[in-house]
């Protein structure tokens, strides 16, 4: 994990994922591709700080019980 970029999509905020954690994650198809209409669920957790979490059969993970800041 490193920096990245918040980018202006037409006034709409995106930060990019990086695909090889995605491919650790199993997010991505047998092609290396993001499959069409993936979803993710997307929370403000405090000011500043956003969770990104993958949506597998329409269930949200719960949230581990300790983060750290690495």
């Amino acid at each position: 994990m490193g920096f990245r970029s918040l980018t202006d999509d037409n006034g709409t905020a995106k930060v990019s994922l990086d695909k090889t954690d995605l491919e650790l994650d199993g997010v991505l198809d047998e092609n290396g591709e993001i499959p069409s209409g993936k979803r993710v669920h997307l929370q403000r957790l405090a000011e500043g700080v956003y969770v990104v979490r993958d949506v597998r059969d329409g269930e949200i993970p719960p949230l581990p019980t300790g983060v750290s800041s690495e």
